[in-house]
C-alpha cells in the first residue's frame, strides 16, 4: 500500500511540473492558471508592439510561505541587477533596458531629471507583496541576451514584476463629437430668451492606459464645457479632467485661455502618466504657445511614462451639429449654417 501511495504522489508531482509543447509549465493551481493566461497575452501583445523583447521561459516557484520569504521577494525587486524597462507605450524606438543599479547611478548624478527607483518601488510596490502570494521566475530575451525577473502573483493575476509592471500600451481616442446641450435655468424649449442658459460639453481627450497583458490600467479624460444662451452668446467656459492609474500615477490640468463671447472658447490642457519607477509634472505657462498660454509637461525616471501638452481645444457650439439636429432639440432657436462661429 505504501508503495502505491508513494507512486501516486510522485505521479502528481511530475504532472504539476510538466511543460507543454510551447515551454509553458502546466498550472498546478487556480493562481497559476490565471498567471499563465496573462503571460500568453503578454507574448501576443509584445509581438504586436514590435518591441525587441520576448518571454522565453516560465518557472513556477509556489507560494511565499512566510513574511521572511515575502521580504526576500521584495529585496529582489530592488536588487542592483534587477532589470527595469523604459517605454512610452507606443513607439518601439523609445524602449530600453537598464538595471536598477544603472538607474540609481543616474539618479545620484542628476536627481532633477532622474528618479530614485528604489524609493519608488519601496513606496508603491512593497506594500502589495505579501506572504501567501506566489512567485514565478520569468526568462526574457532581448537583442540576443537573456535575463530574469521575479513575478509575484495571486488569484487575480500579476501583482508585480519589474518588467511586466513597467510596460504598458496606450490608446488615444478621437475627440468626442457627442456634445450635449442641457438647459441650466432660464427659459428653454421654444421659448428661448437672452437670459436662457445652456451647458454645452465636448470631450476633448480620451486616453486609455492598458496593462501589457490586456485590460484597462488607467484612463485620462478632459471635457470642455461652456454656458451659453443657445444662440449667439457664450457666458463662460470651464475645463474638467478625470484620471486614474493602477500601480502608477496619472494627471491632467486644464485652463480656459480665450473666450470670445460671440464666437468661440479655447481650453488649454496637458496630461501625463507614469508607472511606479517614473514621475511627471504639469505646469502652466501664460507666455508659452498660442494666445493665452499653454501647459508644460515634463517626464522623468524609467518604466513606461508619457504625456504632453495638447493643442488648445476650440469649442464652437454649433460647429459639430447639423441645423436639423439643433432645431429638433431647440426649435425656437434661429440657427445659421452648419459651420457657424458665434
Amino acid at each position: 500500500m505504501s508503495r502505491i501511495l508513494l507512486g501516486f504522489i510522485l505521479l502528481v508531482l511530475v504532472a504539476c511540473t510538466t511543460q507543454n509543447s510551447s515551454g509553458t509549465p502546466a498550472a498546478a493551481s487556480r493562481e497559476d492558471a490565471v498567471l499563465l493566461s496573462q503571460l500568453e497575452a503578454v507574448k501576443g501583445n509584445l509581438g504586436g508592439s514590435r518591441l525587441p523583447l520576448r518571454l522565453v521561459g516560465v518557472k513556477l516557484n509556489g507560494p511565499l510561505q512566510s513574511e521572511a520569504q515575502a521580504a526576500s521577494a521584495r529585496a529582489q525587486m530592488v536588487a542592483g541587477a534587477a532589470i527595469v524597462p523604459q517605454y512610452d507605450g507606443t513607439h518601439p524606438d523609445s524602449f530600453s533596458l537598464r538595471t536598477v543599479q544603472e538607474r540609481m547611478q543616474a539618479f545620484q548624478a542628476d536627481s532633477v531629471h532622474n528618479q530614485d527607483v528604489v524609493a519608488n518601488i519601496q513606496t508603491l510596490v512593497f506594500p502589495l507583496v505579501k506572504a501567501g502570494q506566489r512567485t514565478a521566475d520569468l526568462t526574457w530575451e532581448s537583442e540576443g541576451k537573456q535575463f530574469h525577473s521575479l513575478c509575484v502573483y495571486d488569484q487575480k493575476g500579476i501583482v508585480y514584476d519589474s518588467v511586466l509592471s513597467n510596460l504598458v500600451q496606450v490608446q488615444e481616442g478621437q475627440p468626442g463629437t457627442e456634445q450635449n446641450l442641457q438647459p441650466q435655468g432660464g427659459s428653454s424649449g421654444s421659448d428661448v430668451s437672452a437670459q436662457a442658459t445652456y451647458a454645452f460639453t465636448a470631450r476633448a481627450l480620451t486616453y486609455t492606459i492598458k496593462w501589457i497583458w490586456g485590460g484597462t490600467r488607467g484612463k485620462i479624460t478632459v471635457d470642455h464645457t461652456i454656458l451659453w444662451n443657445g444662440s449667439n452668446y457664450i457666458y463662460s467656459q470651464n475645463g474638467s479632467a478625470d484620471y486614474y492609474m493602477t500601480l502608477g500615477s496619472a494627471g491632467a490640468k486644464t485652463r480656459g485661455t480665450v473666450l470670445d463671447h460671440r464666437r468661440y472658447a479655447v481650453l488649454a490642457y496637458g496630461y501625463a502618466w507614469a508607472t511606479p519607477t517614473a514621475s511627471f509634472s504639469i505646469s502652466f505657462d501664460a507666455k508659452k504657445g498660442p494666445v493665452g498660454g499653454s501647459f508644460n509637461v515634463s517626464l522623468s525616471g524609467v518604466g513606461s511614462k508619457g504625456g504632453r501638452r495638447q493643442p488648445p481645444h476650440h469649442l464652437h457650439p454649433l460647429a459639430d451639429r447639423s441645423q436639423a439636429d439643433i432645431q429638433h432639440r431647440y426649435p425656437g432657436i434661429p440657427h445659421p449654417n452648419h459651420r457657424l462661429r458665434l
